[in-house]
């Protein structure tokens, strides 16, 4: 395949509706009554973020590099490439808020898709893998740190900051113990 302008931009409009849909569910499922609405569907968006999360963990990209307008780019395949890679990155950086707020709701999701937060998926150990090499801060040579913040590099303080927000998302995704042990009669095991 030829890759020019006009065969290009279909492919992309295909990557940007992808960022346009996860949007849409880290705003909807925000609220409890879509998490419970979702039902099973949950269980193929949780898959989802879990390859994005995975892809995100495994560092194998410059997230600078690709997410900044620094390098210009000569033909329309690299532009849709470097494109792809920069959606991937804010869809996958979505996706940890996907996760949050469906463990966030697990009272008013099945116990299956909390399993799958927990056990199938692992996302406690994603979100630690997050923790430890976080992609969304970069320290420049000079020293300086950088965040990503709404599509943007932007400087900020010292990463030990940032550390906690994510933190408190490992703390959001697990269910409360009393609540499992209580109302679903799993003696607080899973």
């Amino acid at each position: 395949m030829n890759f020019d302008a006009e065969t290009s931009f279909p492919a992309y409009v295909v990557m940007f509706y992808e960022a346009n849909l996860i949007g849409l569910l880290e705003v909807l499922l925000f609220h409890s009554e879509c998490c419970e609405a979702a039902g099973d569907t949950l269980h193929d968006l949780l898959q989802y973020c879990q390859h994005k999360l995975v892809w995100l963990v495994a560092g194998e990209e410059d997230w600078y590099s690709i997410s900044a307008d620094t390098t210009s780019v000569e033909d329309a395949k690299e532009e849709l490439i470097k494109r792809h890679k920069k959606i991937s990155f804010d869809v996958a950086l979505k996706c940890i808020a996907v996760v949050r707020y469906i463990g966030e709701h697990s009272k008013d999701v099945s116990l299956g898709i909390t399993t799958r937060v927990l056990n199938t998926y692992d996302f406690p150990a994603i979100f630690a893998g997050l923790i430890d090499n976080p992609p969304w801060l970069l320290r420049q040579d000079d020293g300086e740190w950088l965040k990503y913040d709404n599509s943007k590099w932007k400087k900020t303080s010292h990463r030990k900051v940032h550390d906690s927000k994510i933190k408190h998302r490992i703390v959001k995704i697990t269910p409360d113990p009393d609540y499992m042990s209580s109302e679903r009669g799993g003696g607080g095991k899973i």
